[in-house]
Parts: C-alpha cells; structure tokens; sequence
C-alpha cells in the first residue's frame, strides 16, 4: 500500500511508513542493510527511543504520486515524537470531512498501526483496537481537531512549526558495499602496486590527517546551562497565564462558551452557536479578536495574556534528585487520586537526549559525580474546582505549557500540561 502525502509548502509529510523495530540480535547497520533489501526500500528514518530503535522505510514503488520533485519528505509519526512534552502515550487525529490523518505514541515510540491517513472511519477503528490492546491501565493523551473531552488542539502545521522537523525528515538509503566486488578491487589494486612498482601510489605531499572527532561528554557539558535556560516557564511564574477568566458569562448573544485553551502567549475562548449570530458575538465581545468559522456554527476568541514576571532559569543545584521528586510527588498524587484526579507522567529522559541536536552519549561516560539532568512530559486532569490547588502544590521543577477547561456538562473538567525536571 502506497504511503499517503499531505503537501504543505516546501514539505510533504508522510503517512503510513513502513516501521521496524531493530531486534538488536545483529549490529543496526546489517539490522538496517537487510530491512532495506527485504522492502527494497529508497528512504529511511530513524527515531531511537528509551526503550527501542526504530527506522520507518519508504520503498520507490509506495511513494505518493502527488509528491513534487523538490518536496521534503517529512514524517508523521515523528513530528509528534518530537513535540516538546507530548505525553508518551498519546493519539493525535486530524479530521477534514470524511477524511482523517493519524499518528500515535506508544511509550514514547511510534505504534505503526497508528500511522494512517484515509477514511475517518477507518482511522475510529483503528484507535478503538489500539485502545483495546493498550488495555485499561494505560491510557492516551489526546490532540488534533476531534473536539471530545480533553482533547489538545493541535493541527500539523503546528506540529511543523512546533516539532523537530529535521529529525522527523527522511533520508535517501545509502546502498551498501558489494563486498564481492570490493574484494575484486583489492586484487586489482594490489597486481597494480606489484608490477607498475612503488611510484604509481607515492605523492609527494603527505596525507592530511583526519580531522580531531569533537569529545561529545565535553560537548554535552559545554551545551548544558543552554539547554537547562532554555526548559521554560516554571510553574510559579507560568500559573498567571494558565486561568484565562473564569467568571465569564457562558452564554453571551445566544452563543455558549465550551471551552477555553490557555497556554503562554494567549487565552483562547471557543463559542458555539445556539441561537444567535455573528453580530451578536461580536457585539458581545467588543474589540476582541475574533475567528468565525464558515459553517457558521462555532467562533474562537483569542485573548493575549499579560506579560509574564520574568523567572530565574534552571541549574543543574535547584533541581530535585529523581528519587525525591518521586516520592513527594507521589504523595501528592496519591491524594489527588482519592479526589477523582486522572494524571500521566512520561519515562524521565537524559535533557537534550533527543532531536536533531542530540549528544548520543552513555550514562557510565559522563564524570562520576555527575548527576545528569533529565526531563520528562506530564498531563493532568480533573474537576476544575481542584484547578488552583493542585498549580498551587506543584514544584518549580516543573513547567506549564497548555490548559484546557472543558465546560461541556455540569462539572466542568480542565487539562494540564507541562514538562517537569529532575537530576539522577
């Protein structure tokens, strides 16, 4: 089955590869040489994860008709592996009328039977069987435009702005040597050097020497107060821009607030119609930014959060050590759970371990005293009366990126995202 294109801009991204998961019974480079001789495969991608080293192949016979000569090829799946504090188990569905894109994380890796686009139908169906298999003690963080409670809206140019595009770029495969015939080239070479002498293979100028391979320890090292400056907004200082207005009026010129989406930069307020019409919302809302949409039936407003209190950046010293975070935060969460309190905190990874940047590096290198950074994606959910406490209870060694406050029914439900950062 042909993988299926979307094209936007320069990029077409790709659905429906065709993923292995290296077995590790053999080097990755044979592992890799015999899955791309078995698919005939043209191009190839490659995630490593905690737990697993994937590579998605595309062979020349499956690649999209639409694409354009100059397009570059770009993975689904991996956009969303890549998006900074996606949770490790997460569904995105992307829905356009009776047609749908899908990609899904399964402990933090791309489920090839998740990575689809066709019929919308057939994309339900396949998230009802990945849920079945997941059973009920896992479960999916959801994203895209499907609308059911608790879903992050996400659509895929954000996920191209938003994610780690090089990474999740597809690479021409490198044909391998044809060892028969570079032992034939080493005969050759060598009847050359016995009968045309010496001098056909002396220079005068000597070979350069090879060029010094960077240290990637020092590397990690030099790059870490960066990366650790650059984690984001701690929850004492982001919590202001995570309430939007609470006590807003949810029915306003015969519209109905059903959500309401906040993340740093702005509050985003979505509207539904039950009765009234554009006028009336926008006379209700005076000078506010407002997006109607064209069936007529729904309208977002968007309203920019004031400036943030500028917060001290991350050390390696103010961070908690793994096993301290776990247990006070688990305290804490042990109660939550007795108040109806859902939550997801994602398998801890060194900070930096990942993306195109990343310093591939063993624990055991790293200086012994080191206590490497790691970081890891969380989700909350629960009743919205809840809300202040819990942000009020969190530790500054995490950080908030979205909240959502569903008010569909009588108890409205709010989401919360964030990363959280530790030392081991």
């Amino acid at each position: 089955m042909s993988a299926h294109a979307v094209l936007t801009g320069t990029d077409a991204v790709l659905f429906g590869l065709d993923w292995v998961p290296l077995s590790g019974e053999m080097s990755e480079k044979d592992e890799v040489r015999h899955a791309v001789r078995e698919r005939n495969a043209a191009w190839q991608v490659r995630y490593a994860g905690d737990q697993a080293v994937l590579y998605g192949f595309l062979a020349r016979e499956n690649q999209p008709q639409r694409l354009r000569r100059r397009d570059r090829m770009i993975c689904a799946s991996l956009l969303l592996a890549t998006l900074p504090t996606v949770a490790s188990n997460a569904i995105w569905l992307e829905i356009d009328g009776a047609q749908a894109r899908m990609a899904v994380l399964k402990d933090g890796l791309p489920l090839p039977f998740g990575d689809f686009a066709g019929l919308l139908t057939e994309a339900r169906e396949r998230i009802q069987r990945i849920e079945a298999d997941a059973g009920s003690g896992m479960t999916f963080a959801l994203y895209g435009n499907d609308g059911a409670t608790g879903t992050i809206p996400l659509s895929l140019d954000a996920l191209l702005r938003e994610a780690d595009v090089p990474a999740a770029t597809l690479m021409r495969v490198r044909k391998g040597v044809n060892k028969p015939l570079l032992l034939l080239g080493l005969c050759m070479a060598a009847l050359l050097a016995k009968y045309a002498g010496s001098s056909l293979f002396n220079t005068s100028k000597p070979l350069p020497l090879p060029k010094k391979q960077a240290d990637p320890v020092a590397a990690y090292l030099k790059a870490l107060p960066s990366l650790l400056a650059s984690a984001g907004m701690p929850v004492s200082a982001a919590a202001a821009a995570m309430h939007g207005d609470w006590h807003i009026e949810t029915l306003q010129g015969g519209w109905r607030l059903s959500k309401l989406i906040c993340t740093l930069p702005e509050c985003v307020y979505d509207w539904t119609v039950e009765g009234g019409n554009n006028e009336a919302l926008r006379r209700a809302m005076g000078d506010a930014d407002i997006d109607f949409e064209l069936d007529g039936r729904t309208a977002r407003v968007y309203v920019p959060n004031a400036p943030l209190v500028a917060s001290r950046p991350f050390t390696l010293e103010r961070l908690p050590h793994w096993s301290d975070f776990k247990e006070k935060t688990g305290s804490f969460l042990q109660d939550l759970q007795l108040l109806g309190v859902r939550f997801h905190f994602s398998t801890p990874r060194r900070l930096g371990s990942e993306g195109s940047a990343a310093v591939q590096i063993p624990s055991s290198a790293l200086p012994a005293r080191f206590k490497a950074p790691k970081t890891g994606a969380f989700t909350i959910i629960g009743p919205a009366a809840l809300f202040e406490e819990i942000v009020s209870r969190l530790p500054d060694s995490m950080t908030l990126t979205s909240m959502t406050l569903t008010l569909d029914g009588i108890d409205p439900k709010f989401q919360l995202q964030g990363a959280y950062y530790v030392k081991d």
